[in-house]
């Protein structure tokens, strides 16, 4: 059976990739193993509820620094808005870079 693709945003070159999970696993190591270090810090959080539909979540911002092996140093600030349920998180919602 082959596999399915799966569909991936990624909001920092707001590019779409429409690939299979072993295509897109391959593409992020590649870009991974170019980097020396990558820091995330969690700048800030808070649990919110959505009454509409009894759902919790927690919005999380955070700053990510990557290091690369070529000396060169990149940041990114980020909040992202993950769903609730029993006290565990589901899957994020949404991601975004500010």
């Amino acid at each position: 059976m082959p596999e399915r693709s799966a569909t991936v945003f990624i909001s920092r070159d707001g590019m779409k990739l429409n690939r299979t999970r072993a295509e897109i696993i391959k593409l992020w190591t590649s870009h991974r193993d170019s980097m020396n270090r990558v820091k995330i810090s969690v700048d800030a959080w808070a649990k919110d509820h959505n009454m509409d539909q009894n759902d919790d979540c927690m919005q999380v911002w955070n700053k990510e620094i990557d290091t690369y092996k070529n000396s060169k140093v990149d940041s990114a600030n980020y909040t992202g808005i993950n769903q609730v349920k029993n006290g565990k998180n589901t899957g994020k919602l949404s991601t975004g870079r500010n």
